[in-house]
């Protein structure tokens, strides 16, 4: 019976102005905390270049989807059920990691919480001359109900922030 392979994508580097019909992307690649290579996307559309390391090739990659198809489950497509091979698995990481990166990016400028009254997403700048942090004690005695995501490990936040 074969294992689940844990794949990782480690010195993500995006350039958001070359993607167009896919991400514009390099990364070092793991499979199961072993470095195979790097992958890279140039943005157009194309499929992942792979450049591995360690006599590491193409047929290692097909051995690889192989592995996948067998031990990840199917997902939905376009209204098709489908095998998942490595590049849908690592344009999710990329689409984590960019999900990550600009929920950082908003939690450092900006107080975001949810009201258990008001669906959706709040976000408020802090006053002028005033940091998030000294703000979050004036908005956390405003609405003493409110989850603010900013006080949150950024996993738990970022989850709350996706599904809204």
């Amino acid at each position: 019976m074969q294992t689940k392979p844990y794949i990782e994508l480690r010195s993500i580097k995006h350039v958001a102005a070359m993607s167009e019909e896919t991400h514009c992307y390099t990364a070092t690649l793991y499979v199961d905390g072993i470095r195979w290579g790097t992958l890279s996307n140039r943005g157009y559309g194309a499929g992942d270049d792979f450049h591995g390391i360690d006599g590491r090739t193409r047929f290692n990659i097909q051995e690889l989807d192989q592995r996948i198809a067998a031990t990840f489950p199917l997902i939905e497509a376009h209204g098709f059920m489908v095998e998942q091979s490595l590049e849908m698995i690592c344009v999710g990481l990329v689409n984590d990691f960019l999900a990550e990166r600009d929920f950082k990016k908003v939690i450092t400028k900006k107080i975001v919480f949810t009201r258990p009254d008001s669906p959706g997403i709040w976000a408020a700048n802090p006053r002028k001359g005033s940091t998030v942090e000294a703000d979050l004690v004036h908005f956390r005695a405003k609405y003493p109900t409110a989850c603010f995501l900013n006080d949150l490990p950024v996993a738990e936040g970022l989850a709350i922030y996706r599904a809204n």
